[in-house]
């Protein structure tokens, strides 16, 4: 590990550095420790004479790599108990002091008067005397006693038997020293500087009640094993397979409910695994789960797929058997890696549960039990506040909102692998899957946005780029990061002048020839007809969103932003005020009026129309169904006040 640079001479040093910490975190994800196994250990001290380890007997020697330590009476019983944490899972553990002893036990707080003394009081020492002894007992209040760690800043005393106490002083941090009376065993003090007597404090009444409802109602975690399931807080697509011989499969064959799943010849619970699935045939059908069996035999080098299917076939397993390649086997372990903290090699068996557009919404690892597929079948249309619920054991209430989950972990890894194209053609599906999606949120289209900007950036398409975060802004315009970042990969676009301008020309010519090439696409009509939106071309771009919608009329994203163009854009020869009401009439009946969205888009055509009580009607529909105080929720809002003063909005135009 090179060393942090600290001087302007020190730049070239920086990558170095830099470097350095990434290869220690690559090590890190892969359970690997830069400092070796440390685990923690416990030492008995047999009267100053010498020290006997005795981790295994008190079960401190967890096999984890151990860190911090901390010590506190955490259930208040008048003994230390021990909080323990390391860098490798479980990260935090409290080991609850039990040993019942007959001896007697003090505790001190110590606070500062603020001048001579640190309202902490840190550096104060304490010197208490029992009765008999010669020697006092000292502490020392300090800061900082662990490693990336606080101990509590009350001082602990073990009396032991003899628990009648004589005298106690405080050597404060400047000098003064002070005598408290009215200690006594088995109770915790208060002592301020300046007074003389010792305030008596009592835990909290409800400490005893709170710690056995703890353990009542502690969840149950799953047995550590190298079967997991791992249930997704959010939605992103499966990587596209290929076969054996490098074709693609479609697109529309991984799309769900479908699992995936990962088997091969010599795994014995992959054969299990595929019997017991088989047997289930019909419960699986009745369920509309299809099943997709993908043999890694010739990537490990063990079979071919044609023994792979007579296997099949020999069990009766009922489902379509595929090869797939080493490049598929590599972006399935990077895909599952990408979620998780520890980087653990995917194994066989393994399965994708993927939704009906194409997204992974639960990871197995190691056999999945039919009935488990079956019951996560109801995980696939739920909403971010069910998912989050379902991808952890924990209990308790959430302070903060459902996480979304983009690709840029997943990029990551594929670019820290050189493959660019890869994470390029993901990129490119993400966007698509977050357009498509009805569920989709605002939170993450605009990830999905913003990542796809920041990718093409980054590549020198600064006309994809700014299209992509154009488009964010609309869904968010008050955005600050979305704002600035335009601002950035407008201003690279300047730089590079002409050349951006022909790139541009150069992709339009790509997209065409895609449209020329497969003329019944729609998907192919839709990207061309984004790139002329991008350009200021609205004309092109409506024509090309029409032809989207012959060619494919569930591309609902397309009519949604043709809807857009036709009800608020500010030139009256390209708006279409009874067009753009007749396409939002047509969403409302395939949503039933479920998408904010689509009701402020309602609200904007209606709004065109001149009905604008209609319109804000809308509006504060959309604005019920949101419940964060989210950027487009104030833009609905500004919308609103437009219609309640009897105007339409337009885009671009002053509010």
């Amino acid at each position: 590990m090179s060393q942090s640079p600290l001087e302007e001479s020190s730049r070239k040093e920086a990558p170095q550095y830099f470097n350095g910490w990434s290869g220690l975190v690559r090590l890190m994800h892969m359970n690997r420790s830069f400092s070796g196994n440390e685990r923690h250990n416990a030492f008995l001290n047999l009267n100053g004479k010498r020290f006997v380890d005795i981790s295994s007997a008190t079960g401190f020697d967890f096999a984890e790599d151990g860190r911090a330590l901390i010590l506190d009476d955490w259930d208040f019983d008048g003994d230390l108990d021990v909080w323990v944490s390391a860098r490798t899972a479980p990260r935090l553990r409290l080991l609850k002091n039990n040993v019942s002893s007959s001896g007697g036990s003090l505790f001190l707080k110590l606070n500062g008067n603020g001048t001579t003394t640190n309202r902490d009081a840190i550096g104060a020492r304490c010197e208490l005397w029992l009765e008999g002894d010669e020697r006092p007992i000292l502490r020392t209040l300090r800061a900082g006693d662990s490693f990336l760690s606080q101990s509590g800043s009350w001082l602990h005393f073990g009396l032991g038997k003899t628990s009648q106490i004589t005298r106690l002083l405080v050597h404060w941090p400047r000098g003064a020293v002070e005598e408290f009376s009215g200690v006594k065993s088995g109770e915790r003090f208060i002592l301020n500087q300046g007074e003389k007597n010792a305030k008596i404090w009592t835990p909290p009444s409800l400490s005893a009640s709170i710690a056995s409802k703890a353990e009542t109602v502690d969840p149950e975690l799953p047995a550590e094993t190298d079967i997991a399931r791992i249930v997704l807080p959010g939605r992103i697509p499966l990587p596209m397979l290929h076969t054996n011989d490098g074709q693609p499969i479609a697109e529309s064959e991984l799309k769900g409910p479908l699992v995936v799943n990962l088997w091969a010849s010599w795994c014995t619970p992959c054969i299990e695994e595929l019997k017991d699935w088989s047997e289930h045939e019909e419960q699986f059908r009745a369920a509309g789960l299809r099943v997709l069996a993908a043999n890694t035999d010739e990537v490990a080098g063990r079979g071919t797929t044609v023994s792979a299917r007579e296997l099949s076939q020999s069990i009766g397993c009922p489902y379509p058997v595929i090869g797939i390649d080493q490049n598929t086997v590599q972006l399935l372990d990077l895909f599952q890696r990408s979620f998780l903290d520890l980087w653990l090699p995917l194994p066989v068996p393994s399965s994708f549960l993927v939704d009906r557009h194409g997204r992974v919404a639960v990871i197995y690892k190691g056999p999945v039990h039919p009935e488990a597929l079956i019951h996560d079948l109801e995980l696939l249309d739920a909403d971010a506040e069910t998912l989050r619920k379902a991808a952890t054991p924990l209990t308790g209430r959430w302070t903060g909102s459902p996480p979304s989950i983009g690709v840029s972990d997943f990029v990551r890894q594929l670019l820290d692998r050189n493959q660019l194209s890869n994470a390029e053609k993901f990129v490119s599906r993400y966007l698509t899957s977050e357009r498509n999606a009805p569920n989709a949120t605002l939170s993450s289209m605009i990830t999905a946005l913003r990542t796809s900007a920041l990718f093409a950036s980054n590549r020198g398409k600064y006309t994809e780029a700014m299209a992509s975060l154009k488009e964010a802004l609309q869904l968010t315009p008050q955005n600050l990061e979305i704002q600035s970042l335009l601002a950035e990969v407008e201003a690279k676009a300047n730089i590079a002048g002409q050349a951006v301008t022909e790139k541009a020309q150069r992709e339009l010519a790509a997209l065409q020839a895609k449209v020329e090439a497969a003329p019944t696409s729609g998907a192919a009509h839709l990207a061309l007809a984004d790139a002329y939106r991008a350009n200021g071309n609205y004309s092109k771009a409506i024509e090309g969103y029409k032809n989207t919608l012959r060619n494919d009329p569930k591309l609902f994203v397309a009519a949604g932003k043709l809807a857009w163009i036709l009800g608020s854009h500010p030139s009256p020869e390209i708006r279409e005020p009874k067009a753009a009401l007749e396409l939002t009439s047509r969403l409302m009946k395939l949503n039933g009026g479920g998408d904010p969205s689509i009701l402020d888009l309602r609200g904007i055509a209606l709004a065109a129309n001149g009905d604008f009580v209609a319109a804000a009607e809308n509006a504060r529909a959309a604005l019920d169904k949101i419940k964060e105080e989210t950027p487009y929720k104030k833009e609905i809002a500004l919308r609103l006040s437009l219609y309640e003063a009897g105007k339409p909005y337009l885009e671009g135009a002053a509010k």
